[in-house]
């Protein structure tokens, strides 16, 4: 029978973490599609740089939706055999609770594995791979990002402002501000250099303003001015971006060779990237406690606490890594002795308060909070004894 049981939760819970995890990601990628348009809007090729950023984006989607698509999908396996009574059986047939969740805790591994190649090898290349994408964006490769009706700045002394385009890869209405020089031109052509764009502004006027207040205008046929727009999209390049663009043997070699500091961020990148895989072995028993329901009480508010507790684990390993960087073995050890000791606080809850506690608790403050029909029913009752009573006084 156990092999049969196990069989079946690694199916249906697979099924259901394919699922969830194909869900999550198209909302991840949906939530960043407007941002990453406005990137691209003014490229010469939006759509495919969209799908390549998009693209670039998925392993660090993946490493947010994996966890929450394996908590989901075991919650609802056990929550569904629970509902049919098949859950309660197993006790009574000898069957312990490690023993039924052997299937999950075998899906949890697949899982692991996943979470190590994205956050160790798949989610440092995306993260290249959009730099990359970006810094093309920035040296012209796919056109000049120009926002028209803004003035943007090419470098410190250069500033300029595009009224429009008459669609045939021409700017009009340009007016270049340098120095103590204002140029003016009905009509520009842009060009990409390395690293740079050039303007040729065609039969334009130019004014020259001195230092005692005098100006002097002049003509010109063609004037070329070249500068740098400002970066879309980019990161600061600090050493913790960086630190994300390493894989583990990057991050190995930094670990060994590098500075003290350098030295301990690349071990405490290691141990989180190590801890974001060990989490999720402890999902099997925070998803089948929080999952199974209270004795005739039907809600979700278990599994939204899981879900809960993923993002809190997220967030815990992010301060972690952030502020305890010069400690960071016995930091990871406690960090992950701390999710250990929730995760043993809910089965002793369970067995303590039974199965589907949490909704049982929940359903109580709610109780408490929410007056019932008959609470409500009394109240109308003296309130309307109150109020004859005021008016026989009357």
């Amino acid at each position: 029978m156990g092999g049969i049981l196990d069989r079946y939760l690694f199916r249906q819970a697979a099924l259901r973490l394919a699922a969830f995890t194909v869900i999550i990601l198209v909302i991840l990628t949906l939530e960043n599609a407007s941002r990453l348009a406005a990137d691209v809007d003014r490229s010469n090729a939006p759509f495919r740089l969209l799908a390549r950023l998009s693209l670039a984006l998925v392993p660090e989607h993946l490493s947010a939706a994996l966890p929450v698509a394996l908590l989901l999908a075991i919650a609802l396996s056990v929550r569904a055999m629970a509902l049919r009574g098949e859950w309660q059986i197993l006790p009574a047939a000898g069957m312990g609770r490690n023993r039924a969740l052997l299937g999950l805790i075998a899906l949890a591994i697949v899982v692991s594995g996943l979470v190590l190649a994205d956050r160790f090898e798949w989610l440092p290349a995306g993260d290249r791979a959009l730099d990359a994408t970006y810094l093309d964006l920035r040296t012209g490769k796919y056109g000049l990002p120009l926002p028209i009706g803004e003035s943007i700045a090419l470098d410190d002394k250069t500033t300029l402002f595009v009224s429009g385009s008459d669609g045939t890869g021409q700017l009009t209405g340009v007016v270049i501000q340098r120095d103590d020089r204002t140029f003016f031109a009905a009509r520009a052509r842009v060009f990409d250099e390395v690293d740079k764009v050039a303007l040729i502004l065609s039969r334009g006027v130019g004014v020259i303003r001195f230092a005692n207040g005098a100006a002097e205008r002049f003509r010109f046929d063609t004037l070329r001015i070249a500068g740098q727009p400002p970066v879309i999209g980019t990161v600061v390049n600090n050493f913790r971006h960086r630190l994300d663009r390493l894989s583990a043997d990057g991050l190995v070699r930094l670990a060994k060779t590098g500075d003290p500091a350098s030295a301990n961020a690349a071990l405490m990148a290691l141990m989180m990237r190590l801890d974001s895989a060990l989490f999720c072995l402890l999902l099997p028993w925070m998803g089948a406690i929080l999952g199974t329901p209270a004795s005739r009480r039907h809600t979700a508010v278990g599994i939204g606490l899981g879900i809960l507790l993923v993002v809190a684990h997220l967030k815990s390993a992010a301060f972690v890594e952030d502020a305890f960087a010069a400690h960071a073995l016995v930091a990871e050890v406690v960090h992950a002795l701390c999710w250990l000791a929730m995760i043993r606080s809910l089965v002793l809850a369970e067995t303590r308060h039974g199965e589907g506690f949490v909704e049982t608790a929940f359903s109580r403050v709610a109780r408490a909070l929410v007056p019932d029909e008959g609470a409500r029913q009394r109240g109308r009752v003296w309130f309307a004894r109150h109020r004859a009573g005021r008016n026989a006084a009357w």
